[in-house]
């Protein structure tokens, strides 16, 4: 056992809790370190530990035997003590720390006796009111490695379960895409793992040992988790999306009477195993059921299982859909449109169409520009495609590509099919986006106008300036202005043109640190959310397949 090993170390004392009993060889794959530093070598497997978000016990938690691992599992009678802005506070679980931090004076004594389901119905009422500080943290990378040092201090069971994983890759696999996405594999593999990144680095710390740490460091900041390069050939990236593949594949061998037992039984929580008699007297299959679908198929059908697979797709992955933004949110955000497309117009009709540049037939107004603000203005502005990096350069970038594409078509005597010219612009925009992770779907908007539109082509190269640029840089404008008025936005997320986290811990002159208070100006320099990491080429190379088939097609 690998307790015996580390006698010498003080870590004898044998795991008597069967919940702290990781199974770390349940599932493996072939080891990404030897690959990164010795390319001949030949290939060996190491263990995969997988486990769930907080909030319910999945099959894999059962086949790999740490379910503890999770944010969400409760830590017993004595809690775990976090300093929550100063004040000293314990918390049943991880995620109610964590949350607790992200609040800051808020959620000092909100979350403090919630299990893991009750935290996030709690953090989904309090949403808009966080703590920039991470209760004094700085940022939630920061403020989740003192949440896990402290579940996991020194001489405790649970520390002895971290360490009995073994040289296991601990992966944080999530049943649904879009929720988690750093902290878990996003379902999918494309997640960044944080979480199970930050329990690698805590288990090297404690053990002494540098081998994750080492391959971590090649590929991510360990002080931020942000990737040093694109997820496409990153290391890191990769090797989640192989642990993610090897337990996919695990969960298809496992009898399916195995997965509905622990299902049925030992891993229900409340929030499932109580359901009401009439909820499964109506035929509807259980949320449980559906994940237990998308994990695993019968042994006896694996021949057909990528066709079967393909065809699930179909029903959708099962992430929940957005709450209703709160009516004082809408009206906002209304208004914010409208303020943005109205000065849009007034510049058109004030400046282009009037004196000596009404020749130049100038615009300043296209239709991506209504798309344009509904992502600004609306809910969506902290998601990463309403961000000014995304706004401005992927704007432009479909104003370039659909005037070179018509150039192009033009000398090869093809001017009049649209169809293929709409398709190329298009589907080439989508994919410089994706390189330069700069998506904007009012980007690919830009470049259809520019084709379909022949008074447009008149302007040539012009149009990459006005509209495409100016137009896109008024918008943001506006949406710092107008978006910061309200106490519940900070506009922009992030600028992403290679800055470092923006607004940080606040410092008090005596040295110690505050919850963060930001001013309206200084909303303007972000609120320095990491971006997300590049597609794969993979992913870019479907993303032009799809966008161009449709609108050939349409086309057509």
């Amino acid at each position: 056992r690998l307790s015996a090993r580390l006698g010498a170390n003080g870590f004898t004392q044998e795991l008597v809790d069967p919940a702290l009993q990781p199974n770390h060889l349940a599932v493996t794959f072939a080891d990404p370190r030897l690959w990164l530093s010795f390319p001949s070598t030949v290939p060996r497997d190491v263990g995969i530990c997988a486990f769930a978000p907080a909030g319910r016990e999945e099959p894999w938690d059962k086949l790999c035997g740490v379910a503890f691992l999770s944010n969400g599992f409760d830590v017993g009678p004595d809690g775990l003590e976090v300093q929550v802005c100063g004040v000293k506070k314990i918390f049943r679980n991880a995620e109610a720390a964590f949350r607790a931090l992200t609040f800051g004076p808020i959620g000092v004594d909100e979350f403090t006796q919630l299990s893991g389901t009750e935290v996030a119905e709690k953090a989904r009422k309090l949403d808009g009111k966080q703590d920039l500080g991470c209760g004094g943290f700085g940022t939630e990378w920061a403020a989740m490695m003192a949440v896990l040092d402290a579940k996991f201090r020194s001489g405790s069971a649970l520390e002895r379960a971290l360490i009995e994983t073994g040289d296991a890759f601990l992966l944080n696999h999530s049943g649904r895409s879009g929720r988690d996405r750093p902290w878990s594999d996003n379902s999918y593999g494309d997640g960044a793992n944080w979480l199970g990144m930050q329990l690698m680095l805590l288990r090297d710390k404690r053990t002494g040992w540098t081998r994750w740490t080492r391959f971590i460091a090649s590929a991510v900041d360990t002080a931020t988790g942000r990737p040093f390069y694109a997820s496409s050939g990153n290391a890191w990236q990769e090797a989640v999306q192989s642990a993610r593949d090897a337990l996919e594949e695990e969960l298809v061998r496992q009898p399916e009477d195995r997965l509905s037992f622990q299902f049925g039984h030992a891993s229900c929580t409340p929030e499932t195993s109580e359901l009401p008699d009439e909820a499964n007297a109506s035929g509807a299959e259980s949320e449980p059921h559906v994940r237990i679908l998308q994990h695993m198929e019968s042994s006896d059908d694996e021949q057909n299982l990528p066709l079967r697979r393909y065809f699930r797709r179909l029903a959708g992955a099962g992430s929940p859909g957005p709450e209703r933004a709160p009516l004082s949110q809408v009206v906002f955000g209304s208004l914010g449109s409208f303020l943005g497309l109205a000065a849009l117009g007034l510049l058109h009709a004030c400046i282009w169409e009037r004196g000596a540049l009404a020749s130049a037939h100038l615009q300043m107004l296209l239709a991506s520009f209504g798309g344009m603000a509904a992502f600004v203005f609306s809910s969506a502005f902290r998601t990463p495609l309403a961000q000014p990096k995304n706004v401005i350069l992927g704007n432009t970038i479909g104003g370039f590509v659909s005037v070179s594409v018509v150039e192009v078509m033009k000398l090869a005597g093809l001017e009049n099919e649209l169809w293929l010219s709409g398709a190329l612009a298009v589907a080439l925009t989508l994919a410089a986006q994706e390189l330069s992770t700069s998506v904007h779907p009012g980007g690919g908007v830009t470049a259809l106008c520019y084709v379909l539109i022949s008074s447009m082509q008149r302007l040539s190269y012009v149009y990459v300036l006005c509209p495409a640029f100016l137009g896109s840089v008024v918008m943001v404008t506006l949406g710092m202005l107008v978006n910061n008025v309200s106490p519940a936005r900070i506009y922009p997320q992030g600028w992403w043109f290679d800055q470092e986290d923006v607004l940080r811990i606040h410092r008090n002159n005596d040295g110690t640190s505050g919850p963060l208070r930001v001013g309206y100006f200084a909303k303007f320099a972000g609120a320095g959310v990491p971006e997300p990491p590049r597609p794969s080429i993979a992913e870019t190379g479907f993303s032009f397949f799809g966008s161009f088939t449709v609108i050939a097609a349409a086309g057509l």
